[in-house]
């Protein structure tokens, strides 16, 4: 008689188990699937002088980089004239602030620190004293602007984003 109920409990038990090791796994893969349509160029190289970027799902094209040794995600952003990185990322990455300027922004004018950054790096790219603004209330993503992007030359087409140094 009291073999039942305990089958009963190891059973219930054994269900609860597989239940939340099968949700842990469905979160894991959706996060992994999450990240790859906002950063499909994780692993972007330069091959023969030119980095190819894919769209992300969003629409941007995005790829990682350094900030004086620090890994961040650049955001391309050709109606950008400058870099622009978020208050959280600049104190991490223990930035001083060089004075203030008022910025126009996709969401209006606001107050911006303005700091110099070291290093600037993606694709395999270097820039040094690098001026930049300190945007506050901005995601940790830096939106690099023409000041970097200027120094290519790009062509977008079919998804694709292909960036090579200007002749």
């Amino acid at each position: 008689m009291q073999s039942q109920p305990f089958a009963r409990r190891y059973a219930t038990t054994f269900a609860l188990i597989v239940f939340f090791l099968f949700c842990a796994l469905f979160l894991f893969a959706y996060d992994r699937h999450e990240t790859a349509a906002r950063l499909p160029n994780s692993h972007a190289q330069v091959v023969d002088g030119v980095l190819t970027l894919k769209i992300s799902a969003d629409g941007h094209f995005r790829t990682p980089g350094t900030i004086n040794g620090e890994t961040v995600i650049f955001m391309l952003d050709t109606g950008a004239s400058g870099v622009a990185l978020s208050d959280d990322l600049a104190r991490r990455i223990g930035l001083q602030p060089r004075g203030r300027s008022r910025v126009s922004t996709a969401n209006g004018v606001a107050d911006a620190d303005l700091v110099i950054l070291d290093e600037l790096g993606f694709g395999g790219w270097q820039f040094e004293r690098v001026p930049a603004t300190v945007m506050p209330q901005m995601e940790d993503e830096v939106l690099l602007g023409m000041q970097i992007l200027r120094h290519f030359e790009w062509k977008q087409a079919g998804g694709e984003l292909r960036l090579q140094p200007a002749r």
